[in-house]
C-alpha cells in the first residue's frame, strides 16, 4: 500500500506544480531555473506560456544576465519577472 501512496503523491505533486505555474505565468513572463530543478518544475514551466531560460547550477551572476536580457519579441524586455529557484 505504501508504494500506491507514493505513486499517487508523486503524482499530485507533479500536476500542482504544472496547475500552479500555468495559472501564474502569461506570456509576457520569464521563468530562469536553477539547471538542477526539479523535473516537474521544469516540465510545467516548458509547458506554460512563458519563456523558461535556465542558468548554471547556484550562479547568480548568470541568473543576473538572463534577467537583464529582454524576452524574446519584446522591445523593452517586459514588465514583469518571476524567479524560480531549484535547490539541490
Amino acid at each position: 500500500m505504501a508504494g500506491l501512496f507514493a505513486g499517487t503523491a508523486i503524482y499530485l505533486w507533479f500536476a500542482a506544480n504544472q496547475a500552479v505555474i500555468a495559472a501564474m505565468m502569461a506570456k509576457e513572463d520569464r521563468i530562469a531555473a536553477d539547471r538542477l530543478s526539479h523535473a516537474s518544475l521544469l516540465e510545467a514551466a516548458s509547458l506554460s506560456p512563458s519563456q523558461l531560460r535556465r542558468f548554471a547550477h547556484n550562479d547568480v551572476t548568470h541568473l543576473a544576465r538572463l534577467l537583464a536580457s529582454p524576452l524574446s519579441g519584446a522591445a523593452n524586455g517586459g514588465d514583469r519577472r518571476r524567479v524560480q529557484h531549484g535547490r539541490r
